[in-house]
Protein backbone atom coordinates (compact mmCIF):
# COMPACT_ATOMS: atom_id res chain seq x y z
CA UNK A 1 0.00 0.00 0.00
CA UNK A 2 2.87 2.11 0.69
CA UNK A 3 4.95 2.02 -2.46
CA UNK A 4 1.06 2.63 -3.91
CA UNK A 5 1.25 -1.04 -5.62
CA UNK A 6 -2.17 -1.96 -4.11
CA UNK A 7 -3.89 0.69 -6.14
CA UNK A 8 -3.06 -1.01 -9.43
CA UNK A 9 -3.78 -4.97 -8.65
CA UNK A 10 -7.27 -5.57 -10.01
CA UNK A 11 -10.19 -6.56 -8.03
CA UNK A 12 -9.53 -10.28 -8.73
CA UNK A 13 -5.86 -10.30 -7.49
CA UNK A 14 -6.78 -7.84 -4.34
CA UNK A 15 -9.12 -11.44 -3.49
CA UNK A 16 -6.21 -13.73 -4.22
CA UNK A 17 -4.53 -12.20 -1.40
CA UNK A 18 -5.04 -14.27 1.91
CA UNK A 19 -6.21 -12.50 4.52
CA UNK A 20 -7.42 -14.19 7.81
CA UNK A 21 -7.84 -13.93 11.42
CA UNK A 22 -5.85 -14.98 14.22
CA UNK A 23 -5.71 -15.14 17.54
CA UNK A 24 -2.94 -14.21 20.02
CA UNK A 25 -2.24 -16.66 22.92
CA UNK A 26 -0.33 -14.96 25.46
CA UNK A 27 0.93 -15.97 29.13
CA UNK A 28 1.41 -13.29 32.04
CA UNK A 29 3.53 -14.13 35.05
CA UNK A 30 1.23 -13.17 37.56
CA UNK A 31 3.96 -11.42 40.03
CA UNK A 32 5.62 -8.99 37.99
CA UNK A 33 2.99 -8.56 35.31
CA UNK A 34 5.31 -9.39 32.44
CA UNK A 35 3.93 -11.36 29.36
CA UNK A 36 6.68 -14.51 28.88
CA UNK A 37 4.81 -15.69 25.88
CA UNK A 38 2.92 -14.15 22.89
CA UNK A 39 1.76 -16.61 20.17
CA UNK A 40 0.01 -14.96 17.45
CA UNK A 41 -1.60 -18.51 15.38
CA UNK A 42 -4.42 -19.74 12.92
CA UNK A 43 -6.17 -21.56 15.12
CA UNK A 44 -6.59 -22.33 18.89
CA UNK A 45 -4.93 -26.18 19.42
CA UNK A 46 -3.90 -27.81 22.24
CA UNK A 47 -0.36 -27.63 20.08
CA UNK A 48 -0.65 -23.81 20.43
CA UNK A 49 -1.05 -24.15 23.98
CA UNK A 50 1.90 -26.39 24.37
CA UNK A 51 4.00 -24.13 22.22
CA UNK A 52 2.82 -20.84 24.31
CA UNK A 53 3.62 -22.72 27.83
CA UNK A 54 7.11 -23.52 25.66
CA UNK A 55 7.89 -20.12 25.09
CA UNK A 56 6.92 -18.96 28.66
CA UNK A 57 9.87 -20.96 30.04
CA UNK A 58 12.56 -20.25 27.53
CA UNK A 59 14.34 -16.99 26.83
CA UNK A 60 13.00 -14.62 23.85
CA UNK A 61 15.81 -12.42 23.22
CA UNK A 62 16.25 -13.40 19.56
CA UNK A 63 12.62 -12.87 19.34
CA UNK A 64 12.69 -9.25 20.29
CA UNK A 65 16.03 -8.77 18.64
CA UNK A 66 14.54 -9.70 15.33
CA UNK A 67 11.88 -7.42 15.47
CA UNK A 68 14.11 -4.57 16.24
CA UNK A 69 13.47 -4.20 19.94
CA UNK A 70 15.79 -1.88 22.36
CA UNK A 71 14.77 -4.10 25.46
CA UNK A 72 15.84 -7.58 25.76
CA UNK A 73 12.75 -10.45 26.09
CA UNK A 74 14.57 -12.68 28.59
CA UNK A 75 12.00 -13.03 31.15
CA UNK A 76 11.32 -16.90 31.38
CA UNK A 77 11.25 -19.67 34.27
CA UNK A 78 9.49 -22.15 35.43
CA UNK A 79 5.84 -22.19 36.59
CA UNK A 80 4.28 -23.08 39.97
CA UNK A 81 0.74 -22.23 38.88
CA UNK A 82 -0.78 -22.39 35.15
CA UNK A 83 -4.59 -20.45 35.53
CA UNK A 84 -5.89 -20.36 32.23
CA UNK A 85 -9.75 -20.63 30.96
CA UNK A 86 -11.71 -23.82 29.98
CA UNK A 87 -10.94 -23.59 26.78
CA UNK A 88 -10.56 -27.33 24.79
CA UNK A 89 -7.01 -26.26 24.00
CA UNK A 90 -5.95 -26.37 28.09
CA UNK A 91 -8.58 -29.36 29.18
CA UNK A 92 -6.20 -31.24 26.14
CA UNK A 93 -4.16 -34.48 27.47
CA UNK A 94 -1.03 -33.06 25.88
CA UNK A 95 -1.36 -29.11 27.39
CA UNK A 96 -2.41 -31.29 30.92
CA UNK A 97 0.69 -33.65 30.56
CA UNK A 98 3.39 -30.06 29.40
CA UNK A 99 2.16 -27.87 32.64
CA UNK A 100 2.26 -31.48 34.38
CA UNK A 101 5.95 -32.43 33.02
CA UNK A 102 7.21 -28.85 34.03
CA UNK A 103 6.25 -29.71 37.89
CA UNK A 104 3.21 -27.48 37.64
CA UNK A 105 -0.26 -27.75 38.65
CA UNK A 106 -3.38 -26.64 36.64
CA UNK A 107 -6.31 -24.21 38.03
CA UNK A 108 -9.45 -23.47 36.34
CA UNK A 109 -11.31 -20.79 37.14
CA UNK A 110 -14.70 -20.28 36.99
CA UNK A 111 -16.38 -20.38 33.25
CA UNK A 112 -18.05 -17.13 32.46
CA UNK A 113 -16.04 -15.76 35.68
CA UNK A 114 -13.28 -13.14 33.64
CA UNK A 115 -12.30 -11.33 36.67
CA UNK A 116 -11.20 -14.24 37.96
CA UNK A 117 -8.70 -13.91 34.61
CA UNK A 118 -7.77 -10.35 35.51
CA UNK A 119 -4.46 -10.03 34.26
CA UNK A 120 -4.67 -11.58 31.17
CA UNK A 121 -7.93 -9.27 30.38
CA UNK A 122 -6.34 -6.10 31.19
CA UNK A 123 -3.31 -7.34 28.98
CA UNK A 124 -5.29 -7.75 25.89
CA UNK A 125 -7.61 -4.60 27.05
CA UNK A 126 -4.15 -2.27 27.07
CA UNK A 127 -2.93 -4.17 23.85
CA UNK A 128 -5.86 -3.21 21.87
CA UNK A 129 -5.96 0.42 23.41
CA UNK A 130 -2.08 0.35 23.22
CA UNK A 131 -1.61 -1.10 19.42
CA UNK A 132 -4.47 -2.77 18.03
CA UNK A 133 -6.78 0.45 17.68
CA UNK A 134 -4.29 1.97 15.65
CA UNK A 135 -4.30 -0.45 13.08
CA UNK A 136 -6.28 -0.64 9.74
CA UNK A 137 -8.28 -3.96 9.80
CA UNK A 138 -9.14 -4.31 13.58
CA UNK A 139 -11.99 -6.89 14.59
CA UNK A 140 -12.82 -5.38 17.55
CA UNK A 141 -13.42 -7.41 20.84
CA UNK A 142 -16.81 -8.22 20.12
CA UNK A 143 -19.22 -7.70 17.20
CA UNK A 144 -21.26 -4.46 19.21
CA UNK A 145 -18.11 -2.83 19.19
CA UNK A 146 -17.14 -3.27 15.90
CA UNK A 147 -20.47 -2.29 14.37
CA UNK A 148 -20.83 -1.83 10.57
CA UNK A 149 -16.78 -1.57 10.30
CA UNK A 150 -15.66 -3.82 7.20
CA UNK A 151 -12.31 -4.91 9.41
CA UNK A 152 -11.43 -7.50 6.12
CA UNK A 153 -11.64 -4.92 3.30
CA UNK A 154 -9.81 -2.59 5.78
CA UNK A 155 -7.01 -5.31 6.76
CA UNK A 156 -3.16 -4.11 5.10
CA UNK A 157 -0.98 -6.02 7.12
CA UNK A 158 0.83 -9.19 6.72
CA UNK A 159 0.91 -11.76 9.66
CA UNK A 160 4.81 -11.48 10.14
CA UNK A 161 4.15 -7.83 9.92
CA UNK A 162 1.81 -7.85 12.77
CA UNK A 163 3.78 -10.60 14.86
CA UNK A 164 6.65 -7.99 14.94
CA UNK A 165 4.75 -5.19 15.94
CA UNK A 166 3.08 -7.09 18.66
CA UNK A 167 6.91 -7.95 19.92
CA UNK A 168 8.09 -4.56 19.62
CA UNK A 169 4.63 -3.54 21.95
CA UNK A 170 5.44 -6.02 24.43
CA UNK A 171 8.98 -5.69 24.74
CA UNK A 172 9.26 -1.91 23.93
CA UNK A 173 6.44 0.01 25.65
CA UNK A 174 4.33 -2.97 27.96
CA UNK A 175 7.59 -3.71 29.51
CA UNK A 176 8.75 -0.65 29.90
CA UNK A 177 5.29 1.46 31.31
CA UNK A 178 4.68 1.33 34.93
CA UNK A 179 1.42 -1.03 36.33
CA UNK A 180 -0.53 0.43 38.86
Amino acid sequence: VDAGVWETLTPEQKIKIGRGRYWLSVAIDAATRCCVAALLVESISAASAVATLEMAVNDKSAYASAAGCQSPWDMHGNLETAAQDSGSEFLSHEYNAAVTDLGAELFFPPAGMPQMRGRNERFFRTLNKGLFSRIDGQTFENVVAKGDYDAEARAVLDVAEIGRMIVRWIVDVYHNTPHS
